[in-house]
């Protein structure tokens, strides 16, 4: 392994150690959502769409949700911490694929990380990479409106 990928995970190592001394939970106001992601959940509300969050976040995501607005506009939250494998496996999604009864051409999951494209591809699911273009996904999203309009659920 070059040294320079150690020192960077040594690096992140102790960065996360510290995180974890101060309180994740600290950050969460400093955190952004994605521009136009309440207006796009409101779409995709009107449209009778099913909307879940699969994520490796564990005892934070309850906080980050209430923190920013958006605790009533999931119908399931998964996090890492209400599986057994989280992402890159596709477990979360699976348990959002049950709970629903949908097959996994009937989930558009939309991520940024190459877990997110991992775990999609591994459950079977179409992906969405938001501004992410290296990840190989089945639509590419600069912002919420350009997957809006992908779904025609955009308001007009």
């Amino acid at each position: 392994m070059p040294y320079h990928i150690c020192l960077r995970r040594c690096q992140l190592k102790s960065v996360f150690q510290r995180v974890k001394q101060i309180g994740a939970h600290n950050f969460i106001p400093y955190m952004e959502i994605a521009d136009g992601l309440a207006a796009f959940l409101a779409d995709l509300k009107r449209h009778d769409y099913i909307r879940a969050v699969a994520t490796n976040r564990t005892d934070t995501m309850e906080q980050v949700l209430i923190h920013y607005g958006l605790k009533d506009q999931f119908d399931m939250v998964v996090t890492a911490a209400d599986v057994k494998n989280p992402k890159p496996h596709p477990e979360a999604l699976i348990k959002i694929m049950d709970r629903f009864s949908l097959n996994p051409d009937q989930i558009l999951f939309i991520g940024d990380s190459m877990y997110d494209q991992q775990a999609a591809k591994a459950a079977g699911t179409v992906f969405a990479a938001f501004r992410q273009p290296q990840l190989e996904a089945d639509l590419y999203a600069k912002a919420m409106a350009d997957i809006a309009s992908a779904l025609g659920v955009a308001d007009k």
